[in-house]
């Protein structure tokens, strides 16, 4: 059975590093046999190159693929066909333990929620005790229970709806130092969308959101919530797709966004009849506040062929790795980020 897929810890700080996990993603015989892998920096690796460079912390088995990772939270969504809800499971990434679920509510006359059902979680953001569920069509915050086991289950504290579906979303939260002054406060979200529609408009362009922290949020209400999970538009950014051409888009804690998209034409808002770009923007600051008058800036084009399919970003050291669809991986240098307290 080969790995399927890999998940990268959103805390750099925690000791898994990353997660691999094994099983098949359509029905076979393996289809319900999972398992995950965490694997953390091997520090014997400096002091002897010929030594794996990573090595295995935990392994256990699973029902489905892990599809987000922070700290030592590591979260599953369950679907249960017989009833309106579904689950996401967070589980410890190192004793494989049940710490508690999200419940995410359905409702047959609710079209919007219907259409969250249809797939899984985009992306899941954790800041401090609270949970930011990105959803097809909604945002759902959570707040993290205070006793943790299998039959702790908690609904959202506070939801917002899009207007349209949600065919991507990045989002960034800043990795304020404690010395900040704003890091009493949570910091500002920023979001980087492509919505999902019929119309052909939405999916050209990508628009920029932040999710402002809530100015009378009490850590000491259990009902108080950090966000109130209504996104301020910010930018409308042209990135014209082509249908069958790979795409990806990545927003680094640092507020840099860098995408592929189809747009090799002379018109900025019309893709090319062959090609890619690789382009990127400054959308947020340090402390996340957002970037208003941004440029974005060609990174690297190919007018003949579409060979890129998936992005990687390191703001700190300044790199951008680029998956080719071949398998090989490409690495660009753009200069180290200089960290100012």
């Amino acid at each position: 059975m080969a790995w399927s897929l890999l998940l990268v810890n959103s805390d750099p700080t925690h000791p898994v590093a990353f997660i691999v996990s094994r099983g098949a993603f359509v029905r076979s015989n393996e289809s319900d046999i999972h398992k995950f892998m965490a694997y953390g920096v091997n520090e014997a690796h400096d002091k002897s190159p010929l030594s794996e460079p990573f090595k295995m912390l935990s392994q256990f088995p699973s029902s489905s693929h892990p599809r987000a990772l922070h700290g030592s939270l590591l979260f599953f969504e369950r679907n249960n066909e017989t009833s309106d809800t579904a689950v996401v499971q967070a589980r410890n990434v190192l004793t494989g333990d049940t710490m508690f679920m999200l419940r995410v509510p359905f409702s047959v006359a609710d079209p919007v929620s219907m259409d969250d059902r249809v797939k899984i979680f985009l992306r899941l953001a954790v800041y401090d005790k609270y949970v930011i569920m990105f959803r097809t069509r909604r945002i759902l915050l959570y707040r993290m229970p205070v006793d943790t086991g299998m039959g702790v289950c908690i609904d959202p504290i506070a939801a917002y709806q899009w207007q349209y579906r949600i065919d991507t979303v990045e989002y960034s939260i800043p990795r304020l130092r404690q010395s900040h002054p704003a890091s009493r406060y949570p910091p500002p979200i920023t979001l980087l969308v492509r919505f999902d529609s019929y119309y052909p408009w939405p999916v050209n362009l990508l628009h920029h959101f932040v999710i402002h922290p809530n100015p009378h949020f009490d850590p000491t209400v259990p009902t108080s919530t950090p966000y109130a999970p209504q996104p301020q538009p910010i930018a409308v950014i042209a990135s014209p797709m082509r249908m069958f051409t790979p795409s990806d888009l990545i927003l680094g804690p640092y507020g840099t966004a860098v995408w592929i998209d189809a747009q090799t034409d002379p018109d900025p808002t019309q893709a090319g009849d062959h090609g890619q770009r690789i382009a990127g923007r400054i959308l947020a600051s340090g402390n996340g506040e957002p970037v208003v008058d941004a440029e974005t800036r060609l990174l690297q084009i190919c007018e003949t062929a579409s060979k890129w399919g998936r992005l990687a970003l390191d703001e700190e050291e300044g790199r951008i790795a680029v998956g080719h669809i071949d398998g090989r991986v490409t690495l660009f240098d753009y200069g180290r980020l200089e960290i100012v307290d």
